[in-house]
This record gives structure tokens, C-alpha cells and sequence, in this order.
């Protein structure tokens, strides 16, 4: 059984960035002056120098403001590329739990190859994914798998809604501006002597320097009933597997 789970468009999360000017304060002191009388004749004041001109002042050009920053407040831990994981999940009968080894791999960054068009100001991003499950239950009785992406690292809120979907556009918005990002999770598999594998990829397009894509691999008994739409934290667990594209 597999599902895939797309998560619906989220809103931007405002980031503010404070900004701290520090001025520079001068103390001036009391000074007493006594006339003295002198003893000697007074010199003749010297003659006063010619005024010269003062060259005008340049004009200086107005700092421009820096572009908005996009922050984030993601309240989980990453699990890192290249380890492999244990993957908690259930049967689809009974809902036993069934525990596989889950591994991203070979992350890159390209602007296009034979199968992936290059677009100016925009790049892929790809990662390896590699599923296996052996274990007794899995063998006899299956496993599902369930995995959510669309998630956007600078706008994620747990009460967002989940729901089934086969559109691979999502909206995003990042340093002030919105675009709509491309992300696809390709993965199948067959049985070997004694356990299941699957192989595929994740794959992101996106502006270049976009690192917000999210995709997250949880239990698939927490997987909705078919068409409804559910929020995030009804999904995720203290097993859930988050990995962040960069």
C-alpha cells in the first residue's frame, strides 16, 4: 500500500528584523577662565588670512534598505543525508508495527541535466532515497509507507492542513516575494529473497538558494481516510523522520 500525501500551500510567516542604532553621546566639562593681567605690552594681532572658498559638499548617494529576510521558527530536529534510519510504520491489516531502514543519499544541486530543463535564476534539487523493510510482520502481513512534503521550512505551523493530492505545484513565499516551486517523490520496489526494497528520488525546483523544502516520512497508521483533509500534528509522532532539502 502506498500513499503519498502532499501538504496544501501555507502562509508566509512575517519575519521582522530589528534594526539598533547606536549613537555617540559627548560630555562636555566646566571650564573656569581668570583674567590675568599682562605684564608685557600686548603684540599686535596678527593679520587675519584671506577667506578662501570651500568646495561644495558631494552629494552622497541613499543607502538602499536590505531586502526582507525570511526567518524560521521549525520546531523539529533534521535527521541528516547519508545515515540510514529506522523507519516505524504498520502493517496495513491489524496495524502491527513494522519497523524498516530508511536512507537519503547523494544530495546535489544542478541547473538541469536530460530529464530536468534549466531555467535561468532557478535550480533542482535532488536527493536518493532508499526504503527497505524485513522484518517477520512486514514480510507476512506488507507495511504502508506514508510521507508529506510541500512543507515550507520558513512558514510551518502544525495546526496547517493535509490533504491527498497529485498536484506537484506548490506556493511559497521567500525574502519578500511568492513563487510556485515544483516537487515530485518518485519510489518502487519488489520483493527480494526476504525483504521489500524501494528506490527512488525527491526532487525540488526552485529558485536558486530556496533550502526550504521539507519532506517528512511518518507511520502510515496515521494516514487519513481517503479524501479527507486533516492538520499536520494529527500526522506526525515523536517517530517521524524530517529531512530539510539542503
Amino acid at each position: 500500500m502506498k500513499t503519498i500525501l502532499k501538504k496544501a500551500p501555507l502562509l508566509a510567516v512575517a519575519g521582522a528584523i530589528a534594526i539598533t542604532l547606536t549613537g555617540c553621546a559627548t560630555y562636555a566639562g566646566a571650564v573656569e577662565y581668570i583674567e590675568v593681567t599682562p605684564l608685557v605690552a600686548e603684540a599686535p594681532a596678527p593679520e587675519s588670512e584671506p577667506e578662501t572658498e570651500q568646495e561644495p559638499e558631494l552629494e552622497t548617494e541613499p543607502e538602499l534598505e536590505a531586502e526582507p529576510e525570511t526567518v524560521s521558527t521549525f520546531p523539529f530536529v533534521f535527521n541528516t543525508f547519508d545515515t540510514s534510519y529506522r523507519y516505524i510504520t504498520s502493517t496495513p491489516e491489524y496495524s502491527y508495527r513494522t519497523v524498516g531502514d530508511i536512507q537519503l543519499s547523494n544530495f546535489r544541486i544542478i541547473e538541469g541535466d536530460d530529464l530536468r530543463e534549466a531555467r535561468e535564476g532557478w535550480e533542482w534539487r535532488i536527493v536518493d532515497i532508499r526504503m527497505a523493510f524485513g522484518d517477520d510482520f512486514a514480510h507476512w502481513l506488507g507495511f504502508t509507507w506514508a510521507a508529506v512534503y510541500g512543507i515550507d521550512y520558513y512558514a510551518f505551523s502544525l495546526d496547517e492542513n493535509v490533504s491527498s493530492s497529485s498536484d506537484g505545484l506548490h506556493t511559497i513565499y521567500w525574502n519578500g516575494n511568492s513563487y510556485e516551486i515544483y516537487q515530485r517523490l518518485e519510489l518502487a520496489g519488489d520483493w527480494g529473497d526476504w525483504y521489500f526494497e524501494m528506490l527512488g528520488t525527491f526532487t525540488v525546483h526552485a529558485p536558486i538558494g530556496y533550502d526550504g523544502a521539507v519532506i517528512a516520512f511518518f507511520n502510515g497508521a496515521q494516514l487519513p481516510t481517503e479524501g479527507a483533509t486533516v492538520p499536520t500534528s494529527e500526522l506526525i509522532d515523536d517517530d517521524t523522520l524530517w529531512f530539510r532539502m539542503k
